[in-house]
């Protein structure tokens, strides 16, 4: 956002939403939204995959540092 010189106020008008909606996102607290996730792609000409994606990529490397190690240990995979 910074190269753009937007902050979570501009966006929010930008994408039509309140910025309520938006700081928690930038602030991790809440994940992206299909909703947030289409009004960013539209804006920002990409698609909402993309948007989903990224918090999908961030989700798995969250879980993956926090129960990675217990899942290898518990988990057997079947035989082929």
């Amino acid at each position: 956002m910074e190269p753009m010189r937007l902050d979570a106020d501009g966006l929010a008008r930008a994408l039509g939403v309140a910025a309520t909606r938006i700081a928690p996102l930038i602030a991790d607290e809440q994940p992206m939204t299909s909703d947030l996730a289409l009004r960013l792609a539209r804006c920002f000409r990409t698609s909402p995959q993309f948007w989903l994606g990224l918090q999908t990529a961030y989700d798995l490397s969250i879980a993956q540092a926090q129960y990675g190690a217990e899942i290898e240990a518990r988990v057997q995979p079947f035989a082929a």
